[in-house]
């Protein structure tokens, strides 16, 4: 059967396919259109702490994509959850823009999770949606672009006021979801 999924502020329902007990597929929608699926769609539901679910009897006729027994993955997806909550303290808020400050400086021979982050990154501004369209775990997309803003290969950009809210012509180095972000991790 099938497990559908419905959190606030998602795009439309998410879903885990099951077959004799195992899970063997996971799908979540974007609000492109486009979905991610397998296991970083399993592991990105694991990070969802809010919504309702349904089960839907009945053997669907997709290939699996999860392979791995459940019990497997399902300690792997709250490891990938726990590292993440860790990974974001150390990164801007995920609507931040990056943009390419240094492409020519890449070796010649580069890791494929790096360079499909650094297309994702010039195809995508964001940093949510560089996650979003790299094929590999969410948790590895957010390292590898914690190591190149390191490496000042991709360079957070600066907020315009009127995507903070700020007055005219008033140039911020911290949205207002970056000061709230700041001032929650000094309260704690």
């Amino acid at each position: 059967g099938s497990l559908r999924l419905i959190a606030p502020g998602n795009a439309g329902s998410a879903a885990i396919a099951l077959r004799a007990g195992q899970v063997v597929d996971a799908v979540v929608p974007l609000a492109d259109g486009t979905t991610v699926g397998g296991e970083k769609a399993l592991y990105r539901l694991l990070r969802w702490s809010d919504g309702r679910f349904e089960f839907v009897p009945g053997v669907g006729a997709e290939p699996p994509r999860i392979a791995k027994p459940t019990r497997v993955v399902l300690l792997e997806g709250m490891r990938h959850k726990d590292e993440w909550d860790r990974a974001l303290t150390g990164l801007p808020p995920l609507d931040s823009r990056l943009r390419v400050v240094r492409p020519a400086d890449a070796p010649a021979e580069i890791h494929p999770l790096t360079r499909e982050v650094l297309e994702a990154a010039a195809a995508y501004p964001r940093i949510d949606a560089i996650v979003d369209h790299c094929s590999a775990p969410d948790l590895q997309v957010l390292h590898c672009l914690a190591d190149l803003i390191a490496r000042r290969v991709l360079q957070i950009e600066t907020t315009r006021a009127d995507d903070t809210g700020g007055g005219p012509g008033e140039s911020l180095v911290y949205s207002r979801s970056e000061v709230r972000r700041l001032r929650e991790w000094i309260a704690l």
